[in-house]
């Protein structure tokens, strides 16, 4: 179980998801929201040396502007268009629920140490009484996080064990052929006898 449960393979994991901000209702602040319920979401146009420790809060303006509320500052956007400061360099774009007037979202930046060692803190691998079998648990504040966390890991596993992917897939086209190999048996044995048969 060691190496699933890696911090090399959890760290591979996090590189290649969307994990970089949390987002939350200003209504709900303690309830994350992740994937398609998210009406805009940032996307970094490349890492920044000191990560935001402060919340961004984004207010919809119109279906093409926004405003970022900061601190005590206010500073108006349209989407798409780059934000270049101190907190980020990023653009805002429109996510699967977008409307023109959403309500409040608030933005918090992870620090990529900080998610590393909660994401193998919280990450479980262990027998679930089968043989050969193995069970994973992830505990997260969002299940579609989690879920998504579970797959990607699962990929990144594959590809770093060829030979165990390859197995799986090998076996499985076995049993393909074998239940071709069946089908076609059953089917010449209830064929009707032709001229040729004969």
């Amino acid at each position: 179980y060691s190496t699933i449960k890696s911090k090399t393979l959890i760290q591979q994991t996090l590189n290649n998801l969307p994990f970089e901000v949390n987002y939350y209702w200003v209504s709900a602040p303690r309830k994350e929201i992740f994937g398609d319920p998210l009406p805009v979401k940032i996307i970094e146009n490349k890492p920044v040396e000191q990560i935001y420790k402060g919340d961004l809060q984004f207010n919809s303006i119109s279906s093409h502007s926004y405003s970022i509320d900061h601190e005590d500052t206010v500073q108006f956007y349209e989407f798409g268009e780059a934000v270049k400061r101190y907190y980020g360099d990023f653009k805002l774009v429109k996510g699967t629920a977008f409307k023109s007037h959403f309500d409040p979202l608030i933005a918090r930046f992870n620090q990529p140490e900080k998610l590393l060692t909660r994401f193998h803190k919280n990450f479980s691998v262990d027998s679930d009484g089968h043989a050969g079998t193995v069970r994973l648990i992830v505990v997260t504040a969002n299940p579609l996080k989690g879920m998504a966390f579970l797959n990607e890991l699962i990929k990144q596993y594959n590809v770093a064990n060829p030979v165990r992917a390859k197995a799986y897939y090998y076996e499985d086209s076995l049993g393909l052929v074998e239940h071709k190999l069946a089908l076609l048996k059953a089917s010449n044995s209830h064929a009707v006898p032709t001229k040729l048969d004969k």
